[in-house]
């Protein structure tokens, strides 16, 4: 039960995976090997062209770093294979491990792209590759000449002919695993007749050239380069990966004939026979790598361009816009879209193939000069009028630039209908006059301020009351105006009016210095993103000199009243409260000012007698001068006060009242009258 649930675990089957990938490694890099060391060129370790090192890239690259065991185990198994010695094996390994990881660190970090559809990506894995192969280079023969197997005299061919095979077998074998798959073999079996061909030419030729050639014909060196030709027709008809796998032909068949003793790359002197022999190998992968990276560069272009067109072409068709294709020189309408059909009124097959002069009212001779500006980029945007199928003259507004379909230089022409953008500009210009007249003949200063607080515009008032000229004005800041806030004030003041309408009072400086009193209203405005603020100020020095005296008046005439021997109020006649008193009043009656002001004045009357005072104090109101009548008030402590008052209304519609004591007269009046009766 344990085991079941385990293999079900998807963690099992992914270090399956792993597994069997590490295994497959090791296994093509233990096949590969043994295949190359059936030609050895030096000893049993060393051969003319090592495979491995290329699976090992390829292997790196698809399946990433964690396939190095893999590597390592399928070299030390090759190693072991040959001499049996695990140390010298070890070593070995190690060398051809550490080599391919660094090619492939190099290739990743320069953004390699496996596909070779780039020029710089040939440099790149020569580059890579010449520098990784350093490592088992110098680690193989190290090894080799550390346990004994290898002469330290012939340390230096050894190496050479280790990089060299290490380095033609990243170059042949990568690229080719790098890009094989489903896709690519299913492209090649469908050329597959040609291919066959190709296969028995290159074969015919690369027999003919290296084992016919024989030693006494060894002059004949430059017939192995007939094999060029073959290489650049397979690069350029299969791929990347078609011609990676035939090339492997004639380098197979040249490493052969070589390590047998065979022309035309047989010497005497070592070191020549493996240059020959390397430049040769070199040259076959460099070319079929270039002419392959090359075609495959082409094909994406050609790719590129045909997927634009189609773009192009379901972009044209498809847009709301009016757009038409034309050709420059006869100025026929090739193409048109379904809009331009819908707009001029004529069937689609039939607008096609009209010429633009039977849509474009001007002379034959003026569209064919500003169709000749087009085509040359002088100019590219047309004001025109154009006729419909109705027999209509729409203005029209032509944006038009040459450009290559199909191999044909051709006018793109979008076209709008400006009609309704006209009576639009129309209607904005009457309106703008408006308001330039209304900006002009404001008696209020209007001014318009950006974010930083410029001024963009304003009118003669606001120029005249600060004596600026308009030009002096539009060069001036708020800052340089306002007398009563500092520049980071204003600025965050104008942050705070966004989105808002305000009004508020400050302090303008004239040109001349002096200050001025003015009210300011504001609103922001979004125009194009930016946010402006359009600004009225108002002079009111004047008002503000008036309220003043106001002010001033009123504080007079309370002081007067304040200082009256009488007792004084002001009283609202309708409501019949009291606005004020002064402290002869309220000590007169023994209340405080705040039990008087605002309470009903007839609360100060006996209850019996509120109706006939209320008449009297009614008649008072309503005699439109001073009137005088007695009245008896209650104090707080409830004796009543017997006064004489003196009334007048006030020009806001207020009673003021002046008030009298005439207790003591009355005693004397009462007295008098007493004395006269008896």
């Amino acid at each position: 039960m344990a085991t079941q649930l385990s293999t079900e675990n998807p963690g099992y089957s992914d270090k399956s995976r792993f597994a069997a990938k590490l295994l497959l490694v090791a296994l093509a890099y233990f096949a590969s090997g043994t295949l190359g060391l059936m030609t050895p060129y030096i000893g049993a370790h060393i051969t003319l062209i090592w495979f491995p090192t290329g699976i090992a890239v390829a292997a790196l690259m698809r399946w990433g770093y964690r396939c190095w065991p893999g590597i390592f185990l399928g070299a030390f198994a090759i190693n072991f294979f040959i001499d049996s010695a695990p140390l010298l094996d070890l070593g070995i390994a190690l060398g051809n491990t550490l080599a391919p990881l660094l090619v492939v660190w190099l290739l990743r970090r320069q953004k390699f792209q496996t596909t070779f559809e780039r020029a710089y990506d040939i440099p790149l894995l020569l580059a890579a590759a010449a520098i990784g192969m350093l490592f088992s280079a110098s680690g193989g023969v190290g090894s080799l000449v550390l346990f004994k197997v290898l002469p330290m005299q012939d340390a230096g061919a050894a190496w050479l002919s280790w990089w060299a095979g290490d380095f033609v077998g990243v170059l042949l074998a990568a690229p080719l695993l790098l890009n094989i798959s489903r896709a690519e073999l299913k492209k090649l079996w469908a050329q597959r007749v040609e291919f066959l061909a190709w296969f028995s030419i290159m074969l015919a030729i690369s027999w003919g050239v290296f084992f016919l050639n024989n030693q006494v014909n060894s002059h004949f060196l430059s017939l192995a380069f007939m094999v060029l030709p073959v290489v650049v027709w397979s690069a350029m008809r299969f791929g990347v990966m078609g011609s990676s796998l035939g090339v492997l032909l004639p380098v197979i068949i040249a490493s052969m004939a070589t390590s047998q003793g065979l022309d035309p790359f047989f010497s005497s002197d070592m070191q020549q026979k493996l240059l020959l022999l390397w430049l040769f190998l070199a040259t076959l992968v460099l070319v079929n790598l270039m002419v392959a990276a090359l075609q495959a560069g082409r094909k994406r272009a050609d790719a590129a361009v045909q997927q634009s067109e189609v773009r192009f072409r379901q972009m044209f068709e498809r847009h709301s816009s009016i757009m038409l294709l034309i050709d420059p020189v006869s100025g026929a309408i090739v193409n048109a879209n379904t809009a331009a059909s819908h707009f001029y009124g004529y069937p689609l097959k039939h607008l096609i193939g009209m010429n633009i002069a039977q849509i474009n009212t001007k002379s034959r001779e003026e569209i064919d000069a500003e169709r000749a500006l087009a085509m040359q980029e002088k100019r590219n945007y047309f004001i025109f009028p154009h006729r419909l199928a109705s027999g209509e003259v729409r203005t029209v507004e032509v944006h038009s630039s040459p450009i290559e379909m199909s191999g044909h230089i051709l006018l793109f022409s979008i076209i709008h209908d400006i009609a309704e953008r006209q009576q639009i500009k129309e209607k904005t210009e009457a309106l703008l006059r408006r308001y330039q007249t209304l900006l002009k003949t404001a008696m209020d200063g209007i001014y318009i301020l950006d974010m930083q607080g410029n001024i963009v515009e304003a009118n003669d008032a606001f120029c005249n009351m600060l004596g600026y000229s308009l030009e002096e004005m539009l060069t001036l800041n708020l800052t340089n105006l306002n007398a009563q806030y500092s520049a980071e004030q204003l600025r965050e003041r104008l942050r705070g009016f966004i989105g808002k309408s305000t009004r508020f009072e400050t302090l303008h400086r004239h040109k001349s210095g002096g200050l001025i009193e003015v009210e300011i209203s504001t609103s922001s405005v979004d125009i194009d993103g930016q946010y402006y603020f359009i600004t009225s100020s108002r002079d009111i020095s004047e008002r503000k000199k008036a309220e003043q005296e106001l002010r001033d008046s009123e504080r007079k005439a309370r002081m007067l009243m304040d200082s009256a021997a009488d007792a004084v109020f002001v009283a609202d006649p309708v409501t019949e409260c009291l606005l004020y008193i002064n402290d002869r009043f309220k000590s007169l009656l023994g209340y405080s000012r705040e039990e008087l002001v605002g309470s009903n004045i007839y609360d100060l009357v006996t209850p019996a007698f509120r109706d006939i005072y209320r008449e009297r104090f009614r008649s008072l109101a309503q005699a439109g001068a001073v009137s005088t009548r007695e009245f008896q008030l209650n104090r707080k402590d409830g004796l009543g006060v017997p006064l004489e008052m003196n009334a007048v209304t006030l020009p806001d519609g207020t009673v003021y009242g002046s008030c009298r004591d005439i207790t003591e007269r009355k005693k004397i009046e009462e007295e008098q009258r007493i004395a006269a009766v008896t």
